[in-house]
C-alpha cells in the first residue's frame, strides 16, 4: 500500500460549486443590498412621515396662534375700553337725587368721541336709575331703570363687568356690554358707569374684514354661531356649520383647530378652521379659517421634496451598491476559480486579481496565494515522504523528526520504533542530540517511548525534574541527553501503537493543547508513511520470492527440457561414434549446437528480463523504453513503442504495472522464437476507462486453434492469459498465418481494488 496524494478530491470542487445553491453570489449581495436599502427606505419613510405630521402639526398650530394673536387683540380693545371707564369713573362723582353737573355731563361726552367705539354712554345711581345717557335710546331713558346684565351685576358685586348684550332694536347686532362701579369720597357705591360697544363699528377694526393672508380668513363670533366682526363675506350657513363644529372648543373655551369637510357639491373647499376664545367676554371668540390646500402647501412640499430625495437617495445608493457588488463579486469569483482549481489539484497557476487591490479580498487572495504555495510544498513533501518510504524507511523518520523540531521550536526530536518479534522499542534516530540514544533499549511502558505504547496516549512533561507520580518511572532517552522537557505522541496503524514521535528540550517547556494536537497530527502522516515502507519491503520481498519461482518453473518447462534434450542428443552422438557414422554423428552436433544457441538467447533474455524493474526512479514507461532497446539489441528485431495517450492517464497500480510488463516481455519472447519476423510494435492507449496493451508483428503468423505441444501454448499463450486476468484484465490474440500476430490486453483503470488484491496472485505455466 503506498499514499499518494495526486490533489485535494474532485468532490471538494463539487462541493465548492454546489455552496452558491441556486442563487448566485452577486445577486444574493444584490437581494441583500436591496433589503439593506429598503429597510434604510422603511426608517427614512417612517422619519419623513413623522416629519410632515410634525410640519402638518405646525401648520396647525400655526393658524391656532394666528386665532389666539386676534383673540389677544379684541381682548386688547375690551380692555382698553374698561381702562378708560374706570378712569374716568374714578374722577365722576354723583349725589343721590342731583342730576349731572354741566362739567360733568362734558366729559362723559367727551369720552365717548375720544374712545369713539362707545355705541352709547349711559350712568345709573346706585339704585339701577338712570340718571345720563349719551345719545338718548328708547330702551335707555334717563329716570328709567337701566336692565343691561353689566350694570346689575356692578350694582350687586361693586366689580367691573363685560357682558353680551343683544340689540332690543334689530335682535342681530350685538354689543359688548361694559359697566364699572362709581364711588363717593369714601368709598361707597353710589352707580354705575356703563358703556355699549359695537364690534363691527368701523373705528374698531377689531378684526380684517378681508383675507389676512393666503386665503385665511378670520372671524369673531359668539357662541350662538352670531358672525359679530371679521370677514362678512362667509354664508350663514358656514358660520352656522363653524359653530358646530367649535362647539366643544367654545363651551370649554380653549384653543384648538377643526377640519371642515363640506360636501363635494358645496361651494366652500375643504378647510381648517383655528379657534381661540375672547378672555375678558366668554361669549366670544376668534375663528380662523384657511384652505387645506393653503394650510398643507408647505407640508405636501416637504413631502414631495422627501419623496423625490427618498428616490434619487435609492437610485445612488442602489447604483453605488451595484458598482461595489462588481468591484467584490468579480475578484470573488476569480477566487472561486482559484479554490475550485485547487480542488482539482491544478496548483501550477498562481493567484491574482485583475485589480491590486490592498483590501480584504486582496488579503484573501495573497492568502490564497500563500495557501497555493504551501500546499503545493506540502503534496511535494508528501510526495517525497512516498519516494523515500520506497526507498529508505530511515529517511522518512529523518524528514518526520526535523519537521517536528521545527514546528514545535525545540532543539532535539527523534523517532522510536517497536520491533517485530520481540516487541521491544528502539530508538530509530534523535535529531539534535548524541549518537548515545542507540543504546537504549525498552520494554513496554518503561520509559517515554515506552509508556506512550502502552497506555497509547500523548504524554506531556514540562519539566522532568517536577513531573508528576502519574508519568513514567524512569526516561532513561531525558537523562542521557540532559533533556528537561519532552512531549511523545503514539504512532499508530489500524489500531496498532508501533512507535512515538517525541520532541524535547533541555530547559522546561509549557507544551500548549495546540502543540499536542499538531505534532499528533503529524504523527498520523507520518504513521501512514512508516506503515507504506514497511508493507512496500514486505511486498518487495513477495515479488522477489514470486520471481524466484517463475524463474525456477521457466527453468524447468525451458531450460531443463532444452538440457535433457541435449543430454539425449550426447548419448546419441556416442553412439554413433561407436559404430562409426561420422556423418550422422556430425548431424546430431550440428542439432546441439543449434539447441545450445537457443538455450544461450534464452539466458540473455532472461537477464535482460531481470534487470527491467519498476521503482520511483524508474516507472512503467521508463522501463518499457529500456527493456524494448534492450531487445532490439540482443534479438536484431526492430521495435517500435506507441504512446497514444497522456502519460498520467497510464498510470495503474504497481503489481498491475509489473504484470504488463512481463506480458510484453512474454510476447516479444515469443516473436524472437517463432514469429520470424523483422518488426515489431507495443501499442499502449485508453479506451472508454481501461489501459489497452498491443503486441503486433510482421512475422509468419499461425493458426491459434492448431497448437503444436512445442508451441505458444505452452510457452506464452496460457502465461499471458494467466497474468492479464491476474489484474482483472482481458487477454485476447489474433493470427492467421502469414499474416502476423496482435496480442490484445485491456485492463481497467477503475478496478483499484481489484488489482491490488490480484497482483500477488501467482501465475502458473501449464
Amino acid at each position: 500500500m503506498m499514499v499518494v496524494m495526486k490533489g485535494i478530491p474532485a468532490a471538494w470542487g463539487g462541493h465548492l460549486r454546489g455552496r452558491t445553491g441556486p442563487l448566485s453570489l452577486s445577486r444574493r449581495i444584490v437581494a441583500s443590498v436591496a433589503l439593506g436599502l429598503t429597510l434604510i427606505l422603511g426608517l427614512f419613510g417612517l422619519v419623513a412621515l413623522w416629519t410632515i405630521r410634525d410640519s402638518t402639526e405646525v401648520a396647525y398650530r400655526e393658524r391656532v396662534t394666528l386665532a389666539q394673536t386676534l383673540a389677544r387683540r379684541v381682548d386688547d380693545v375690551l380692555g382698553y375700553a374698561l381702562v378708560m371707564l374706570e378712569r374716568e369713573a374714578a374722577i365722576l362723582r354723583i349725589e343721590p337725587g342731583r342730576p349731572l353737573a354741566d362739567d360733568q355731563r362734558q366729559r362723559l361726552a367727551d369720552l365717548r368721541l375720544r374712545v369713539g367705539s362707545f355705541s352709547i354712554v349711559s350712568v345709573t345711581d346706585a339704585s339701577g336709575i338712570t340718571v345720563w345717557t349719551e345719545p338718548s335710546q328708547d330702551d335707555v331713558a334717563i329716570g328709567s331703570p337701566l336692565a343691561h346684565p353689566s350694570v346689575q351685576l356692578v350694582l350687586r358685586k361693586g366689580e367691573r363687568q363685560i357682558t353680551e348684550l343683544p340689540s332690543r332694536i334689530d335682535g342681530k347686532t350685538v354689543f359688548a356690554c361694559l359697566a364699572v362701579p362709581l364711588r363717593d369720597s369714601r368709598g361707597r357705591l353710589t352707580g354705575a358707569l356703563m358703556a355699549e360697544v359695537d364690534p363691527s363699528h368701523p373705528a374698531l377694526t377689531l378684526l380684517p374684514s378681508g383675507e389676512v393672508g393666503e386665503g385665511i380668513q378670520a372671524q369673531l363670533m359668539n357662541t350662538d354661531g352670531r358672525l359679530l366682526a371679521g370677514t362678512t363675506e362667509i354664508s350663514p350657513g358656514v358660520v352656522a356649520q363653524h359653530a358646530v363644529l367649535l362647539a366643544e372648543l367654545m363651551n370649554t373655551r380653549t384653543s384648538g383647530h377643526r377640519l371642515h369637510e363640506p360636501p363635494p357639491t358645496a361651494p366652500v373647499p375643504p378647510h381648517v378652521v383655528a379657534f381661540a376664545p375672547v378672555s375678558l367676554l366668554p361669549s366670544w371668540g376668534v375663528a380662523v379659517e384657511q384652505p387645506v390646500d393653503a394650510v398643507l402647501a408647505m407640508p405636501r412640499q416637504l413631502q414631495q421634496r422627501l419623496a423625490l430625495f427618498g428616490l434619487a437617495a435609492l437610485l445612488l445608493a442602489a447604483a453605488v451598491a451595484w458598482f461595489d457588488v462588481r468591484r467584490v463579486v468579480r475578484p470573488l469569483k476569480d477566487l472561486t476559480a482559484a479554490a475550485e482549481r485547487f480542488a482539482a489539484g491544478q496548483l501550477d497557476r498562481p493567484v491574482s486579481l485583475e485589480v491590486a487591490r490592498t483590501d480584504e479580498l486582496g488579503i484573501l487572495a495573497q492568502a490564497f496565494e500563500t495557501m497555493r504555495q504551501r500546499l503545493g510544498a506540502s503534496l511535494a513533501e508528501v510526495a517525497e515522504w512516498n519516494r523515500s518510504a520506497l526507498l529508505d524507511p530511515d529517511r522518512v523518520a529523518a524528514l518526520v523528526a526535523g519537521r517536528a523540531r521545527d514546528l514545535l521550536g525545540t532543539e532535539v526530536a527523534g523517532l522510536s520504533l517497536v520491533e517485530e518479534g520481540c516487541g521491544d522499542l528502539t530508538w530509530r534516530l534523535l535529531v539534535g542530540g548524541s549518537d548515545r540514544f542507540r543504546q537504549i533499549r525498552l520494554r513496554p511502558g518503561e520509559g517515554v517511548a515506552g509508556y506512550v505504547v502502552k497506555t497509547g496516549r500523548p504524554l506531556v512533561m514540562n519539566d522532568w525534574e517536577h513531573c508528576p507520580a502519574a508519568g513514567p518511572v524512569s526516561a532513561p532517552i531525558l537523562t542521557l541527553e540532559g533533556l528537561r522537557a519532552a512531549l511523545a505522541v503514539p504512532l499508530q496503524s489500524g489500531g496498532r501503537t508501533f512507535g512515538v514521535l517525541m520532541v524535547a528540550s533541555h530547559r522546561p517547556t509549557a507544551f500548549t493543547t495546540d502543540q499536542v494536537a499538531l505534532l499528533s497530527s503529524l504523527a498520523n502522516q507520518a504513521a501512514v508513511a512508516l506503515e507504506n515502507a514497511r508493507l512496500y519491503q514486505k511486498v518487495q520481498s513477495l515479488a522477489v520470492l514470486e520471481e524466484r519461482e517463475r524463474i525456477a518453473r521457466e527453468m524447468h518447462d525451458g531450460l531443463g527440457q532444452v538440457l535433457g534434450y541435449v543430454n539425449t542428443k550426447t548419448l546419441a552422438v556416442a553412439r554413433l561414434l561407436e559404430v562409426g557414422k561420422i556423418d550422422e554423428a556430425r548431424l546430431q552436433v550440428a542439432q546441439l549446437e543449434a539447441a545450445a544457441k537457443e538455450v544461450y538467447a534464452d539466458i540473455r533474455e532472461a537477464i535482460l528480463g531481470l534487470r527491467t524493474t519498476l521503482g520511483p526512479e524508474h516507472d512503467f514507461l521508463t522501463a518499457l523504453r529500456g527493456y524494448l532497446e534492450g531487445f532490439e539489441q540482443q534479438s536484431g528485431i526492430a521495435v517500435e513503442l506507441q504512446v497514444l495517450a497522456d502519460e498520467s492517464a497510464l498510470r495503474l497500480p504497481f503489481g498491475a504495472e509489473i504484470q504488463l510488463l512481463r506480458i510484453v516481455q512474454e510476447a516479444l519472447a515469443n516473436v524472437r522464437k517463432h514469429a520470424r519476423a523483422s518488426r515489431a510494435t507495443v501499442r499502449l492507449a485508453t479506451v472508454d476507462g481501461t489501459v489497452r496493451l498491443v503486441v503486433e508483428d510482421d512475422g509468419q503468423g499461425f493458426d491459434p486453434t492448431r497448437l503444436t505441444p512445442e508451441g505458444w501454448p505452452r510457452f506464452g499463450l496460457q502465461t499471458m492469459r494467466e497474468r492479464a486476468e491476474a489484474i482483472g484484465g482481458t487477454f485476447l490474440v489474433e493470427s492467421r498465418a502469414a499474416t502476423g500476430a496482435l496480442v490484445t490486453i485491456t485492463v481497467p483503470q477503475d478496478h483499484e481494488e481489484k488489482i491490488s488484491d490480484a497482483a500477488d496472485a501467482r501465475p502458473t505455466r501449464r
